[in-house]
């Protein structure tokens, strides 16, 4: 297994792992003390699986390296999140579809610089 290949499982594992923990401490602690976090308790877990998901992806997808999947890989990520909401979820939350679309931010900014660092070494694919 290639290094990248690690590296992308690695940074998704990290990002279920932060998920894992804030949703057994954070969230009980805030319900446990009625504490209004603006949604935050319920919608962290979709923020973060929109850029777990992406890392995910990008582990085992051999893709050319090209500027628009820094933008398209994380929107495809949250718009698979936000049809799971609609088919396979028993509620539908909005609070969990914003927080999927504002996933995509701080995902495609990571893309933007494994992209920068890949294209300055004369890499042409992603991994």
């Amino acid at each position: 297994m290639k290094q990248t290949t690690i590296n992308y499982l690695l940074a998704a594992a990290v990002l279920f792992a932060v998920t894992a923990i804030l949703k057994f401490t954070y969230r009980p602690y805030i319900y446990f003390n009625n504490i209004y976090d603006c949604h935050m308790a319920d919608s962290f877990t979709n923020f973060f699986a929109t850029q777990a998901v992406t890392f995910f992806n990008l582990s085992w997808i051999k893709m050319p390296l090209k500027k628009m999947h820094i933008w398209s890989l994380p929107v495809l990520s949250a718009a698979s999140l936000i049809l799971y909401e609609f088919i396979l979820s028993s509620t539908t939350d909005k609070f969990d579809m914003i927080a999927s679309v504002l996933g995509i931010f701080p995902t495609a900014a990571a893309l933007s610089v494994i992209y920068k660092r890949r294209f300055s070494k004369g890499l042409t694919t992603w991994k």
